[in-house]
């Protein structure tokens, strides 16, 4: 297949040196593998909403005709570092995508704003000029730029026919959309409703077309209806639920007023850990690709303390058959495969794979098999503290905490597995602070001497009836003390490995450096305390992983849009005393611990036989 047949051109950009014998066979086959992972998530989002899809497409362009822009000055760069490049301006990507959206939505028939090369602000941004400066050239006579320009001209014109042809769908001709009003007017009529999707852009649409729809809020008759997305800070997602769902949230005052929320939408940011047992409907208005998601997401109605005999799960499915579009994202996993299998690809490049077993998982919830529900549910409980957590619960109801409590540790127990021979072993390294305490399940095999830490493959292994028969092995037990000391051993260089991982220096993120610029240009501001700032600068330079700069991103776009330097400040310190890790710190903090381990550390819980 040659090069200009590829869609996402720049992505595949080894393909296109001028001389082939210079292409590099791995560099080729990540482009297009990467090429297919996009195409499977563009295929994603179709499935999910008309808007997100719209969405994706409109800004898939931008990307392509400012790439296209830079490429006719000469100017290539890695994807990937276009995409950083893209990131200083992500703000105002995202106002024009809405924008476009909001436009795509409305009755008339205006031609709205449509994709444009954002070269403009890149060179009007003084940081994002800054990173264009320092961003690392490819070397242009090593490529054909004319057939690259080509390429990029056959994409464009694709997804310009691609764009033409969705743009104009607007809520009242989106079958899907019409679909869930009937059905939450009619079937879920005066019923507290969950509705889940994968995607914020999904989650957005979905409320603007149903809360914000004066004739369609009429027929809801006063329900009330919010969302929950990744961009919802954490204080307003806590009042949500508890708006939600308030009796299981120590909010029972809340139950038929004002403040209670009828019909709630969401991305999987409420997929785990709320109770909303509350509510007795869940939607699911797309497809999750993982089955087990999709029993987590049940999982938050189907919980202990729920008052209903009944729980209601509705799925939403493609019109035109599941069949084609599974058979769509199947067709191109299987390429993905035999390009890993011909190059070998590493696992950033492949991504999020499908499991065969997905498909027909997907076709049995389509046609409701209820037996499927109990297998995924065993497994996503499994797969998470929760389920555990959940297993425990139910075990202390009956029998009560104290006969936990009065276990000794280093207790031992045995069974008989046709499929395993080996010992399970759970060990504790314990500090001063409860909460702090590490966990280490193992399973030595002794057939082949390997040791396995999968929690999940465990939990299933170790799980047993009450009444089951206790067997020990005399010869595993002979040689248990060996065992032991090979685990404890291998147990201690992951958790050095794990700690230097942890602590190795990593470089401050696009996102941390511009709060720290806002820092320093505050500085000199009237009634700011320099001090102050001073500390913070010293505190906030050093590296942070995700979390925090998630936090401090949060922090800057709220001080950009209401200019409240002394809120901003305040939420940096607030930021700053929460994560960062102060240098003067004396010896014995948390990492040093993890890094000092020995295997004297480590206190024998429990330990089971397997024969």
């Amino acid at each position: 297949m040659s090069a200009a047949s590829n869609v996402l051109a720049p992505y595949d950009l080894e393909a296109y040196k001028a001389d082939p014998a210079a292409q590099d066979k791995m560099l080729v086959g990540r482009g297009r593998a990467l090429v297919g992972i996009f195409k499977s998530r563009y295929l994603k989002r179709l499935e999910s909403s008309v808007a997100a899809f719209r969405i994706s497409v409109f800004r898939l362009m931008e990307y392509m005709l400012t790439f296209r822009h830079y490429i006719l000055a000469n100017v290539l760069l890695e994807p990937t570092e276009f995409w950083k490049l893209l990131g200083t301006i992500e703000r105002d990507l995202e106002d024009d995508a809405r924008a476009q959206e909001a436009e795509a939505e409305e009755d008339d028939e205006s031609v709205g704003r449509r994709p444009q090369s954002r070269h403009g602000q890149i060179e009007a941004s003084a940081k994002a000029s800054a990173l264009l400066a320092k961003t690392t050239r490819l070397p242009a006579g090593t490529y054909d730029f004319q057939r690259l320009s080509d390429a990029l001209d056959a994409d464009l014109a694709a997804l310009d026919t691609i764009y033409d042809l969705v743009r104009p769908i607007k809520p009242a001709a989106d079958k899907k959309l019409l679909r869930l009003r009937e059905i939450l007017t009619n079937d879920l009529a005066g019923k507290k409703v969950l509705l889940f999707t994968s995607y914020r852009d999904t989650a957005r649409y979905l409320y603007r077309s149903i809360a914000e729809d004066a004739n369609y809020v009429a027929q809801l008759g006063g329900r009330r209806v919010r969302v929950i997305h990744g961009s919802t800070d954490g204080d307003t997602r806590l009042r949500l639920v508890q708006a939600f769902a308030p009796r299981s949230n120590d909010r029972p005052e809340w139950a038929g007023t004002d403040k209670e929320i009828d019909i709630l939408l969401s991305t999987d940011v409420l997929s785990e850990g709320q109770n909303l047992q509350d509510c007795a409907y869940l939607v699911n208005y797309d497809l999750h690709w993982n089955p087990t998601r999709m029993i987590q997401r049940a999982g938050r109605i189907d919980r202990i303390g729920t008052e209903f005999e009944k729980l209601f799960v509705h799925n939403f499915f493609p019109d035109e058959g599941l069949e084609k579009l599974l058979g769509l994202v199947q067709s191109l996993q299987e390429k993905i495969r035999a390009i890993d299998a011909t190059v070998g690809l590493d696992a950033s490049i492949l991504g999020e794979a499908i499991n065969p077993k997905v498909f027909n998982t997907l076709k049995r919830i389509e046609g409701e098999d209820e037996t499927v529900i109990d297998e995924e549910e065993a497994e996503a409980e499994l797969a998470t503290d929760e389920g555990l957590g959940r297993h425990l619960t139910e075990y202390l109801k009956v029998n009560g905490a104290e006969i936990l409590t009065q276990l000794p540790d280093g207790i031992h127990s045995g069974l008989q597995k046709s499929d395993y021979k080996g010992v399970f072993l759970y060990y504790q390294r314990r500090h001063d602070d409860p909460v702090e305490t590490e966990h280490f399940w193992r399973f030595y095999n002794c057939e082949t001497g390997e040791i396995d830490d999968n929690r999940l493959a465990l939990a299933e292994m170790i799980r047993c009836r009450p009444d089951e028969p206790r067997m020990v092995d005399p010869e595993l037990k002979e040689t248990v003390h060996s065992i032991m000391a090979e685990v404890e051993q291998s147990i201690v260089k992951s958790s050095e490995h794990q700690a230097t991982i942890e602590s190795a220096p990593k470089a401050v993120s696009a996102d941390q450096n511009a709060v720290l610029v806002v820092l320093q240009q505050i500085m000199g501001a009237p009634g700011v305390d320099r001090n102050r700032i001073l500390r913070l600068l010293g505190m906030l330079a050093q590296p942070l992983m995700t979390a925090p700069v998630k936090e401090l991103k949060k922090a800057l776009v709220r001080f950009q849009q209401d200019r409240g330097t002394d809120t901003f400040v305040t939420g940096c310190d607030v930021i700053a005393a929460k994560y960062s890790r102060d240098r003067s710190q004396p010896s014995g903090g948390m990492d040093e611990r993890r890094c000092s381990m020995t295997r004297d550390d480590l206190r024998l819980i429990c330990f089971d036989f397997f024969s």
